[in-house]
């Protein structure tokens, strides 16, 4: 049995990072200064999951204040609009105004950050492996933006503007965070090796011709149909509890699958940064 464990989206920034935001904000600190800060602790959050011994990670995301906003700043057509609830929950977004796609701006260069922006570059790749490039889902986008392209114009325009982030970040993983899923069998364009997060309730029952590295889901019998590493989300990051219950549903799990990935079930960014370090040790430390 072979167990593998992925950390992605936006995590919980430090105290420091989170004071000297504040401040940059108040133009009390410096945009290189902050921008440097934000890369140290990029890279100390990859040492940690490197320690940890976590296969695969994103960019934590310090620098994003929800997963559209570098993107509808640097794509060529959209603005940031107004701020929209992010489902039923209580986390806000700066909702996408879609125009046209016309080409991105590079998100691995510094630039001066736009309104609503932190500084960039908004993706810092680190030089050990595991690495997955880090994109909200193409429906999700779709669905949560306001925009004037129809799905299919969206769609195929927003492809290319994701191979483009992703050959740039040299990556061979890339991680989709969909919450709105569309058409699933758009994601085998992807050369790359595709990991997609589906929604807690969605259910694979007709995918269509759908063959990817790996599918996060709540029923892995049905996901692992449609790829080579099916994921279960083993880690709560809806609350503070540590489940001890977790080696109970790894056990059960695991004695069906010679491969399997083990992860959270969303973003850590709305855990307190210790209660998320923590978390992110026990699934490191997780054994069948």
């Amino acid at each position: 049995m072979n167990i593998r464990k992925l950390v992605y989206g936006i995590y919980p920034r430090s105290e420091r990072l989170r004071i000297s935001i504040g401040r940059w904000e108040r133009r009390l600190f410096n945009t290189n200064d902050l921008s440097k800060l934000i890369q140290e602790e990029k890279n100390e959050f990859y040492n940690m999951v490197k320690s940890s011994k976590i296969d695969y990670f994103t960019d934590p995301l310090f620098n994003w204040h929800d997963i559209f906003r570098p993107l509808a700043s640097s794509i060529k057509g959209m603005e940031v609009g107004p701020l929209t609830r992010f489902y039923e929950t209580n986390t806000f977004y700066r909702m996408p105004l879609v125009n046209e796609i016309k080409g991105i701006d590079d998100l691995y260069e510094n630039k001066e950050p736009q309104e609503y922006d932190l500084p960039y570059p908004a993706y810092y790749v680190p030089d050990n492996s595991g690495y997955v490039t880090f994109l909200p889902g193409i429906g999700t986008f779709f669905k949560l933006s306001e925009s004037k392209l129809n799905w299919k114009n969206f769609s195929e325009k927003i492809l290319n503007i994701y191979s483009e982030i992703i050959k740039k970040g040299k990556s061979n993983y890339v991680f989709f965070y969909e919450e709105s899923p569309v058409e699933l069998e758009i994601y085998n364009s992807f050369k790359e090796k595709v990991f997609l997060r589906l929604p807690e309730k969605y259910s694979l029952e007709s995918p269509g011709d759908l063959s990817l590295f790996s599918i996060i889901t709540n029923d892995v019998y049905k996901s692992a149909k449609y790829c080579n590493l099916p994921g279960f989300p083993v880690i709560d990051s809806s609350t503070t509890r540590i489940d001890g219950e977790i080696h109970k549903k790894l056990n059960s799990l695991v004695m069906d699958f010679p491969d399997v990935l083990i992860t959270h079930n969303n973003y850590f960014d709305f855990l307190p940064r210790k209660t998320a370090d923590m978390k992110l040790n026990l699934m490191g430390g997780l054994v069948a």
